[in-house]
C-alpha cells in the first residue's frame, strides 16, 4: 500500500516525540541478515520491535523527530553496532541491516565473521511499477531476475526495467536465491540483496515510496 505509515509500533511510538511543533521524517528499518535469531533495533536507547526483528522482515514506515538520533543493533551471532542517523524534515530513508567483510578478510583462506553493516538509501518516486536492485554481497553480482541478466555495483541502486509487478525467481551465479512471489501494484521498491558469506542469501522486496504526513497532522 502506499505511503504506509506505522504509527502503532508501541516502542517506537516513545521515541518519536510526536507533538504540533515537531518537524518530521520517515524510516523503514529492514533485517537482511541471514540467521534465526532476530535482530535487537534501539533508536534513542528505545527499543524498536519488542520481540526483535526477524531475517528478511522490515518494520514498515514510521515517523521520527528532525535532528540526529543513534541507532543500536545488536545480534547474538555479531559484533554490536552502532551509528547515528540524520532525520531531515520529509525525507523518507530505507535502513539496511545486512552483513559485510572487512577488506582484509576478503582474500583471507579461512572463513571469517562477518560484521554488521547500517547502510541508508533514499526513497525514490516511479511512475507505475519501479524496482531498483540493491546488492550487499562484496563478492560477484551477477545475478537474473526473471530473464533479465544484470551485474550489480555493490551497494549501487541499479533499475530492472521494464517490470509490470509480476512475481519472478531471483539467481545469483546461475543459483535460484529466492523469488518475489506475488504480484505487486503500482509502486516504488527495492530489492535488497544479502549473505552471511558462506553461501546462505536473503532477498527482500520493500515498498520505497516517498512518505508525507498524514492530513490529520496537519490540521
Amino acid at each position: 500500500m502506499k505511503n504506509l505509515i506505522k504509527v502503532a509500533i508501541a516502542s517506537a511510538l516513545s521515541c518519536l516525540a510526536l507533538g504540533a511543533e515537531e518537524r518530521y521524517g520517515f524510516l523503514n528499518v529492514v533485517n537482511l541478515v541471514p540467521s534465526k535469531h532476530s535482530i535487537d533495533i534501539r533508536l534513542a536507547d528505545k527499543q524498536l520491535v519488542p520481540a526483535g526483528l526477524k531475517p528478511s522482515t522490515e518494520t514498515g514506515w514510521f515517523m521520527i523527530a528532525t535532528g540526529a538520533v543513534e541507532i543500536k543493533i545488536q545480534h547474538t551471532e555479531y559484533k554490536k553496532r552502532k551509528t547515528k542517523l540524520t532525520i531531515t524534515e520529509g525525507e523518507s530513508q530505507v535502513i539496511i541491516i545486512a552483513l559485510e567483510l572487512a577488506d582484509s578478510q576478503e582474500s583471507g583462506p579461512a572463513p571469517q565473521t562477518p560484521n554488521l553493516r547500517i547502510t541508508s538509501l533514499p526513497a525514490y518516486a516511479s511512475k507505475g511499477h519501479g524496482i531498483k536492485a540493491v546488492s550487499m554481497i562484496q563478492s560477484s553480482n551477477h545475478f537474473q531476475f526473471s530473464n533479465h541478466k544484470m551485474e550489480l555495483e555493490y551497494l549501487k541502486a541499479t533499475e530492472i526495467s521494464d517490470w509490470t509487478g509480476r512475481e519472478f525467481e531471483i539467481k545469483h551465479q546461475g543459483k535460484k536465491i529466492g523469488s518475489v512471489n506475488r504480484s505487486r501494484e503500482h509502486a516504488s521498491h527495492y530489492l535488497l540483496l544479502g549473505t552471511d558469506h558462506q553461501g546462505k542469501y536473503l532477498s527482500l522486496l520493500v515498498n520505497a515510496d516517498v512518505q508525507k504526513i498524514p492530513s490529520w497532522m496537519e490540521n
